[in-house]
């Protein structure tokens, strides 16, 4: 391969920043949509609402400041740029410091790349924080409502570092999701003292009629829970089982039914109610709750009567072992009880290696789910680096045509450096298989010979 000129390895390094974001020459703007929404954000009834401006000036005017706040980066901003942030209540230090600096710390004593304010956010409220360069000095300041808005409209938002800064839609639908998904939690926990802790804790959700709503339908299950547990009988606790399927007083209520069907002794409707009831097998004593393990047609009371009927363990053993069937991971406790109900050792370790057939064929199944959901992924990567790959050729066409009109290099050196840049972007961005497929994909894309 030819060895690349010092212009050709120039024209690589910008071809990859272009991609990983690395020395740009300038501030990425945020799209105009975004900007627009940006200016018109309200602050929250738990948060401040925090901006932070770059007031145009000709001193330092091309160099990038970049926003902090509490330590994290918010964005990076030249003049008439400037960037937001959501914060909880409480003491907030921003720092406006030179890109030069990388560690913040270094600057600190350099009045004039170094500026910082510290104040107390409250919630509800709007805050504009200002960074003033010129001639006679420069200063960081705080500034008022009106001044803060009429500033901001002339500004260009910039695209920002952190995670706390996303697009105002963005954060409205996470701050929903976050108060649906607590939400939830409580309603699993379905008890008074849950719903009163939310509603404490979570008044910006406006959950009020719904956590009332629920109290109101708890006490109402309360009711009916006291009503079947004093009826005591077999009919009341399966309806109420029935009417609260997910009630916070369902193992009562299975605990309660369990003793009532095993005194009737009747093990066709025990087996119909552990059907019914998912759980109750697990307040059965162990001769019910065994005898009902297994597939339909061989649960373990019904192998039971088969043996009792004549047929040979051996082809009982081969039936149980030919479904691939779940039993259970049964205990020692439970073998000898097996036995006890007149099950053989042969039979038993039929239901035994059945059993471990089956987990070991769910735990292939969940593999090979994961092993296509992985693929998807890395088949998107690919397909996103790809796209880069274009995106870069046009650049490097374009790059091509300047030289060629300069009298520079012709393509086969811009392809190499293209070449470059791509294997590059392939082995910061991917790794394993997927780096070699990329790889490949890149030289493809971009002969040099």
């Amino acid at each position: 391969m030819r060895m690349l000129s010092k212009a050709h390895m120039r024209v690589a390094l910008i071809l990859i920043s272009m991609f990983l974001l690395a020395g740009c020459a300038s501030v990425p703007l945020a799209d105009p949509q975004a900007n627009l929404l940006a200016k018109e954000l309200k602050p929250l009834p738990d948060k401040a609402l925090v901006y932070v401006l770059r007031k145009p000036a000709v001193k330092g005017s091309g160099a990038e400041y970049r926003a902090e706040a509490n330590g994290t980066i918010i964005g990076r901003m030249l003049n008439s740029n400037y960037v937001y942030f959501y914060s909880c209540p409480g003491n907030i230090k921003v720092e406006i410091v030179q890109d030069y600096y990388t560690n913040t710390s270094d600057a600190v004593n350099f009045p004039e790349f170094y500026f910082t304010k510290t104040f107390k956010a409250e919630p509800g409220k709007t805050y504009y924080i200002s960074l003033e360069k010129g001639l006679g000095g420069s200063s960081i300041r705080m500034l008022d409502e009106q001044t803060g808005r009429q500033r901001l409209e002339g500004y260009s938002l910039v695209r920002m570092d952190s995670t706390q800064t996303i697009t105002p839609q963005e954060y409205i639908q996470s701050k929903q999701r976050e108060c649906e998904s607590v939400w939830q939690d409580y309603v699993e926990r379905n008890t008074k003292a849950g719903y009163e802790e939310f509603l404490a804790q979570y008044q910006h959700c406006g959950y009020d009629a719904k956590a009332k709503k629920q109290f109101e339908a708890l006490e109402l299950e309360n009711v009916a829970f006291e009503h079947a547990k004093a009826q005591g009988t077999i009919v009341v606790l399966s309806g109420y089982l029935d009417s609260y399927p997910h009630s916070v007083r369902r193992k009562e209520a299975l605990m309660a039914l369990a003793p009532l069907l095993t005194k009737k002794g009747n093990t066709a409707q025990i087996a119909s109610m552990a059907k019914t009831h998912p759980g109750l097998i697990d307040y059965l004593p162990l001769k019910y709750s065994l005898a009902l393990i297994g597939p339909p047609g061989l649960t373990v009371a019904e192998v039971v009567d088969i043996k009792k009927q004549g047929l040979e363990d051996r082809l009982i053993s081969a039936q149980i072992r030919s479904t691939g069937a779940a039993y259970r991971k049964f205990s020692l406790k439970e073998i000898m009880a097996l036995k006890k109900m007149g099950l053989s050792a042969e039979v038993i370790e039929a239901m035994i290696d059945s059993t471990t057939e089956a987990r070991r064929a769910q735990a292939q199944a969940d593999y090979m789910k994961k092993l296509e959901s992985l693929n998807a992924q890395q088949q998107a990567k690919l397909e996103e680096l790809k796209l880069k790959m274009d995106q870069m050729q046009k650049a490097q066409a374009f790059t091509t045509s300047t030289s060629s009109t300069q009298g520079g290099g012709g393509a086969g050196a811009s392809n190499c450096a293209a070449r470059a840049g791509a294997v590059q972007l392939c082995k910061q961005t991917t790794g394993g298989m997927l780096q070699m497929v990329c790889i490949s994909a890149a030289k493809a894309k971009f002969p040099c010979n």
